[in-house]
């Protein structure tokens, strides 16, 4: 019988932590490049033509046109690129290349001042990111990976050879959560009662800068696109948004229980966060409130989220193993979140879900010693001869004539894939079910429909379809991260090790060995080009 504890007694309480000495130096190197008489960040509420913003599209243009041929990740067997013959030198984008770069660096300067714009750096973020999400750019750099938890150590690993290049020592407490920024120069440690920010490059030990202000364990911790804001969530039942350039606290957010996790929509104005009481809310950036509130499951903690990388999905997990899926529907008028499947991925504590950047594979971490990798493509060849096997299957059945076969058939009928009533049950035939209601509002329950563009579901287990189970841990997996192209996942457990999979086999192919308690957080980016 697996042996399992709660997880709230597992993670060790620590004492608050002392103020660093580096808790004041200054983050000028983070600013944007402005002249001496505009070295306040000019901050507006609605949009105003900025001169320039073309020449930062065009800059960006020659960068695509020069890197567009670039490995989205350097986990796969391509790591060294080929020796190409040469080419002629194309001075006309080289002219072309250098111009837009110093459109870009003059832009600044012709920025108009507006006295009457708002003192809101998140505001000012807001109007100045694109809808449309973007990936993180770092041009053609190594892999960062590393690996936290209960030993008060943070580990960065040579991801391919699984030597350990760099410890950092975190005395105050045990790490929670860690997140590299997007362009690979920062990371954020998540510890008891603070968030600490280290520069990745260098061999400094200390942190750059501090940020004070939960009271509780920080659960959760994610960047904006630009690395500009960053948002954390805690035990304290608060999720907080931090001007990183700065260090200041630009917004503080409430739930009635401790908050597990929380994320960033790619559309970079919207938050999504997990509690303990079971909520899953959505807060709004711009407005500064919460816009939905969703209750997957009565009186079970939400554990973890996710979103994906496009802003079509959003995943959420709880305690009792099960997960839930929405459809994220942004029409003109308003935002809906649309349940389009529910399972037991599961039957031990649900600690993390994880979508993949290309959407195609949902990871999930348990404490029953495994994660699991689910299919989400509708393509999915095993999903499509099952299902067409079932639907066989089914009208021979019915052909039959048997009153009992026919029947079998209706039930199975209304769980599997089509436009069907989709019920799902728990082990003790509970109906499963999710609401979806404005805050402060009695809830109301929702229908669960299977949709036709939405996942494959496995007609005789009615779950989403299994790809691999990644058995190779002695005790809890805590967290897992998937390289850039999808084709990898790092999984972190107590029994003190990282491992790297390889998804298409469901074997290890790195063992990272070196913490000497439990590893329960662990960040990965290979990114080298926009995508």
């Amino acid at each position: 019988m697996t042996n399992t504890t709660n997880p709230a007694k597992e993670r060790r309480s620590a004492p608050s932590p002392t103020s660093s000495e580096d808790d004041n130096i200054s983050f000028a190197h983070l600013a944007p490049t402005t002249p001496p008489e505009l070295s306040t960040p000019i901050l507006r509420a609605a949009p105003i033509d900025i001169p320039g913003a073309h020449a930062r599209r065009t800059s960006q243009l020659a960068h695509e046109s020069i890197f567009q041929n670039t490995a989205p990740s350097r986990l796969d067997s391509h790591y060294y690129l080929p020796r190409l013959p040469p080419r002629p030198l194309d001075t006309t984008k080289i002219t072309y290349s250098l111009l837009a770069g110093v459109l870009a660096a003059i832009a600044p300067i012709s920025r108009p001042v507006t006295p009457e714009a708002p003192e809101d750096p998140i505001e000012d973020l807001l109007y100045r990111t694109p809808p449309k999400f973007r990936a993180p750019f770092c041009g053609v750099m190594s892999v960062l990976l590393t690996t936290a938890g209960y030993d008060h150590t943070i580990r960065f690993w040579e991801a391919l050879s699984g030597i350990c290049s760099r410890t950092i020592q975190h005395p105050d407490s045990q790490v929670n959560r860690l997140c590299i920024t997007p362009d690979k120069k920062y990371l954020a440690v998540a510890g008891h009662h603070n968030v600490k920010l280290f520069d990745a490059k260098s061999s400094n030990p200390n942190p750059l800068m501090t940020f004070e202000g939960h009271t509780g364990n920080v659960t959760g911790v994610a960047f904006h696109c630009e690395g500009k804001w960053m948002v954390t969530s805690s035990e304290d039942c608060s999720i907080k948004v931090w001007d990183v350039r700065s260090g200041s606290l630009q917004r503080d957010y409430r739930h009635d229980f401790p908050v597990n996790d929380v994320v960033i929509h790619p559309n970079q104005a919207e938050l999504i966060s997990g509690d303990r009481g079971g909520m899953v809310r959505v807060w709004d950036l711009g407005e500064s409130k919460c816009i939905h509130q969703l209750e997957p499951e009565e009186d079970s903690s939400v554990t973890s989220v996710s979103v994906a990388t496009d802003g079509s999905l959003l995943c959420a997990g709880s305690k009792k193993g099960n997960v839930y899926i929405w459809r994220m529907v942004q029409t003109e008028e308003k935002a809906s979140m649309v349940p389009i499947a529910t399972f037991q991925a599961h039957m031990d504590y649900l600690n993390r879900v994880l979508l993949s950047p290309d959407v195609k594979h949902l990871a999930t971490c348990s404490a029953d010693h495994t994660a699991k990798v689910w299919n989400l493509d509708p393509d999915y060849p095993p999903a499509k001869a099952a299902i067409k096997a079932h639907k066989e299957k089914q009208e021979k059945e019915k052909q039959a004539g048997s009153a009992e076969n026919q029947n079998e058939a209706a039930s199975a009928d209304a769980k599997s894939v089509g436009n069907d009533l989709l019920r799902i049950f728990d082990p003790n035939r509970h109906l499963l079910r999710l609401t979806d209601t404005p805050p402060r509002e009695e809830t109301a329950q929702q229908t669960f429909a299977a949709q036709p563009d939405g996942p494959p579901i496995d007609p005789v287990n009615h779950t989403l379809f299994l790809e691999t189970t990644l058995a190779g841990h002695q005790r809890w997996v805590w967290d897992c991260a998937f390289s850039a192209d999808s084709a990898y996942l790092v999984t972190v457990s107590s029994d003190h090790y990282a491992r790297l999979w390889e998804l298409s086999t469901g074997t290890i192919i790195r063992q990272y060995s070196g913490h000497h308690r439990g590893a329960v957080c662990v960040a990965l980016n290979d990114y080298s080009e926009p995508r």
